[in-house]
């Protein structure tokens, strides 16, 4: 991660790994490449499938709060 902390802050991915409990690693991105890549995706077309592992959540909502 060296290189993507300087491009988005170290705060900010602390932020973000606070926020889902750990970094996204490749494994996490092929279930939906996979899927879109399937018959099963077939009728899907011309949408942004959003998989960042809560990325934008956490920049905009902010670290969960603990009850």
């Amino acid at each position: 991660l060296p290189d993507f902390e300087q491009a988005m802050g170290k705060q900010t991915l602390d932020t973000v790994r606070d926020t889902v409990g750990r970094h996204a690693v490749v494994d996490d991105i092929v279930p939906l490449i996979d899927f879109l890549g399937s018959p099963a995706a077939g009728w899907i077309t011309g949408q942004d499938v959003l998989v960042d592992g809560g990325f934008i959540t956490s920049i905009t909502a902010g670290t969960p709060i603990t009850v």
